[in-house]
């Protein structure tokens, strides 16, 4: 992959797998966020388990170290996830609210760590990751 051969088809985009931040938990899951045509972004969630996900909050945080605390990882961009009828209970895809760079450094959001919060900021996220090239 690094040597710019690579099997893998690229789906265009950028994807994050979403692992669990409790040892006592086994939730995963993937975000992947797009560009319409029309230039919006679009952001597709799914959870590994039938919880229903519509509610939670979805942060991109300023760094993608995942060893700082969230509450110390700052704040890129967010949004709440809202079902508009394209959802089943585990998945959700929707228009996020701004248009999102997929570059890297400055406002771009590849190597940036994103978080999923079930209500609030202060908790512990559900899952998290770092956001790549899909």
């Amino acid at each position: 992959m690094c040597n710019g051969s690579s099997a893998r088809v690229s789906q265009g985009g950028t994807i994050a797998i979403l692992h669990p931040t409790s040892t006592l938990s086994s939730v995963t899951g993937k975000i992947v966020f797009t560009h319409s045509t029309s230039g919006n972004t679009i952001a597709s969630f799914e959870i590994s388990d039938a919880r229903d996900i519509t509610g939670y909050s979805v942060v991109i945080h300023q760094t993608g170290d995942t060893r700082v605390p969230t509450q110390h990882a700052g704040l890129l961009h967010n949004f709440r996830l809202v079902d508009h009828g394209a959802s089943c209970a585990n998945a959700v895809e929707m228009t996020v609210p701004e248009y999102y760079d997929f570059g890297a450094g400055g406002d771009g959001i590849i190597g940036r760590r994103v978080s999923v919060f079930e209500d609030s900021f202060d908790r512990e996220p559900v899952v998290e990751g770092v956001i790549g090239w899909n």
